[in-house]
């Protein structure tokens, strides 16, 4: 057989033989959610699809809870998670594309929470506060040395056990909680930010079996994205002006 033929061939098999690649997120709009039938919607989803059709590919995309989609992104094979904080515990975790959205995350309550928190010793006291199990949110208020913590699989959850007074405190970012007043039709005057602690961005984030090769090709349609403009048309009715101009700024700030 001639040697062509063979590479060909050898080619042809390695293709075939590759799994797809899985994209995996959790409920989170306006980012990422299924939809009334019970299909994954949101404005990351349209960016994705966005990045597989310049880049050529098929996926999966699902909707599954957050410790789960993270323990496969740990695990692989060909996995991409969606929205993922990009941490320094994290960094080695993962290959990064990005950043596809800049958050501010915050501790949120109750409009008639009677207390006031101005600085971090004000969490110390005997208030709960609901996070998403296994997020960056969760590992973030545990390095404060916060211990009164209640994680759920849902953000929703976290807001119907404020509502309810199960809870005093919530900690998301500013578009997450707002995705979710705005999914479950509730009044952001319900319920009032109380301390910033960090500003974070967000990424896509690969198994660590995905090649470079492979990450840089997804890194340049994340650039060519932002600078056509097609980030920004995706974002424009979901985030902040100020939010998207700042994501669509070239390059990726935490490896300048």
């Amino acid at each position: 057989m001639k040697p062509f033929i063979t590479l060909l061939l050898l080619f042809a098999l390695a293709t075939s033989c590759q799994a797809e690649l899985r994209i995996l997120g959790e409920e989170s709009p306006p980012g990422e959610y299924l939809d009334e039938n019970g299909n994954p919607a949101g404005v990351t989803i349209d960016l994705v699809n966005d990045l597989l059709s310049r880049l050529d590919l098929t996926a999966s995309i699902e909707i599954l809870p957050w410790k789960r989609a993270y323990h496969m992104g740990l695990n692989g094979p060909e996995i991409a998670l969606m929205e993922t904080t990009r941490t320094e515990k994290r960094e080695n975790l993962f290959k990064w594309v990005g950043p596809i959205l800049v958050v501010n995350r915050i501790i949120y309550a109750r409009a008639d929470f009677p207390d006031n928190v101005n600085r971090l010793a004000d969490l110390q006291q005997d208030w709960t506060i609901c996070v998403l199990r296994a997020s960056s949110n969760e590992s973030h208020l545990q390095s404060l040395g916060i211990r009164q913590i209640y994680p759920v699989t849902k953000p929703s959850q976290c807001v119907a056990m404020l509502l309810a007074d199960r809870v005093r405190l919530f900690y998301s970012s500013e578009i997450g909680m707002a995705g979710l007043l705005a999914e479950k039709k509730l009044a952001p005057a319900a319920f009032k930010d109380v301390l910033t602690l960090q500003k974070e961005y967000l990424y896509l984030a690969f198994s660590l079996d995905v090649s470079d090769d492979r990450i840089g090709r997804w890194q340049a349609s994340l650039e060519a994205a932002k600078k056509d403009g097609t980030v920004a048309a995706i974002y424009k009715d979901a985030y902040p002006d100020a939010m998207i101009k700042e994501v669509c700024l070239p390059g990726d700030p935490l490896t300048k």
